[in-house]
């Protein structure tokens, strides 16, 4: 195998390597031509149907403009105010071709066809944009009035579109909660219009969990349970590293030490066993459980992130599940879940303690 330096010139992802040929490709629109052509997936509808490929051709060549354009107003390094409108400038620019490129197909996609791998380039950049714009600009992406066709796109994404909904798309959370980081990556922090965006950032991902707590695990189906707790068994090693090494993302989350590793295992034990009976009322993996454990808790559903570990419900579910343990396992309503007021956990023990 290579290292990602060697492989990939430009040392970015995605990037994929073919095991049995050693062949190695890199850059979105590449990769995608290449799982397009390969003789393996001809089985598997065409991403680029020949009926439409001029059309195509030309949007594809369109999307790497689009995604600079409407990437640079929230990325780009904190700009003089010349700088901003120019970039404000490009995005409704952007924004503006978009709306006209969708109003011209017959269906709610960027081809008459269908889903197309017009779309999969595109969908990366606008499912961050609809949930992060607004905490920088207070600009809505998913606006009805202002842009229809692209919020119906929005909509056929997920309405029509089964295994981006399920597997690929991200939550709102991780979008909410990793944004933080994003904008000290590109030392893009100050906001628009007197939005403070970090401010933003962290108060959507508290509401979220907010909301998220209020929903009944019974409401989640069973192969979301069970794509949760394969991906902590499969994890574990990593998961258990992850939670007990020096922090190289989200440094303001407290880690805990190697000294701690067997209270992080432990409490991805008991996590799996419970979720595993989640259907039932056996609450015997309640019992003498450490404040540690609780800790190692509340970081692990903080570092989850959808789609890099699972999908979306099934990390809604893990969560969820996660949020519950850490106030019943601490038995203390006064320790705070991911920064929350105290009375949210409160109210999550009293909530627990109802369910049960």
């Amino acid at each position: 195998m290579h290292t990602l330096n060697a492989a990939v010139p430009t040392g970015l992802v995605p990037s994929i390597e073919f095991v049995e040929s050693g062949e190695v490709v890199w850059e979105s629109k590449d990769i995608l031509m290449r799982l397009e052509n390969d003789p393996r997936f001809s089985s598997y509808p065409s991403l680029l149907p020949v009926a439409e490929l001029t059309r195509a051709t030309m949007l594809l060549d369109e999307c790497d403009l689009l995604t600079k354009s409407i990437a640079g107003i929230l990325y780009g390094s904190n700009a003089t105010s010349a700088e901003l409108a120019a970039k404000m400038q490009g995005f409704e620019d952007a924004m503006t071709k978009m709306e006209k490129l969708l109003s011209e197909s017959s269906s709610p996609f960027f081809l008459d066809s269908g889903f197309s791998m017009v779309d999969c380039m595109l969908v990366p950049i606008l499912e961050r944009l609809a949930v992060q714009l607004p905490l920088k600009t207070g600009i809505v992406l998913r606006d009805p009035q202002r842009w229809p066709h692209v919020e119906g796109w929005f909509v056929g994404m997920e309405t029509q579109i089964a295994p981006y909904r399920d597997r690929v798309k991200g939550d709102v959370y991780s979008w909410s909660a990793s944004f933080v980081t994003i904008l000290e990556m590109f030392k893009s922090t100050e906001g628009v219009g007197g939005n403070d965006p970090i401010l933003n950032a962290r108060t959507q991902a508290n509401s979220v969990l907010e909301k998220q707590l209020s929903t009944a695990p019974a409401t989640f189906d069973a192969s979301s349970r069970l794509e949760a707790v394969r991906k902590l068994v499969s994890n574990h090693a990593a998961i258990v590293a992850d939670a007990t090494s020096e922090a190289k993302t989200q440094k303001s989350l407290d880690r805990m030490t190697a000294d701690d590793t067997s209270h992080v295992d432990l409490a991805l034990r008991r996590t799996a066993a419970a979720l595993l009976n989640s259907h039932t009322h056996d609450v015997s993996h309640l019992q003498g459980v450490s404040h540690a454990e609780a800790q190692a808790l509340r970081i692990i559903a903080s570092r989850l992130c959808v789609p890099r570990d699972m999908g979306a419900p099934a990390g809604d579910f893990l969560i969820l599940y996660i949020c519950f343990f850490v106030c019943v396992f601490s038995g203390l309503p006064q320790i705070s879940v991911f920064g929350l007021h105290p009375s949210l956990c409160l109210y999550v023990w009293v909530f627990v303690c109802l369910l049960l």
